[in-house]
């Protein structure tokens, strides 16, 4: 059986793409407020998709 904490680090990359159901991702943001590990893997997620949806390099 996996703990509160191992069901949000399963959302995370749903969460960075905002994919999740609204219950959900009230749980990922509830649990991100309170886990400095689980905050620094939503900040870099989050970063990873903003450079991922920028524009392509030029060339």
């Amino acid at each position: 059986m996996t703990g509160p904490h191992e069901e949000v680090r399963e959302l995370l990359g749903a969460w960075a793409l905002d994919a999740l159901m609204p219950g959900d991702e009230t749980a990922v943001v509830r649990h991100v407020g309170e886990c400095e590990h689980c905050a620094a893997e939503a900040t870099r997620l989050r970063a990873t998709v903003r450079h991922l949806d920028g524009p392509a390099p030029p060339g």
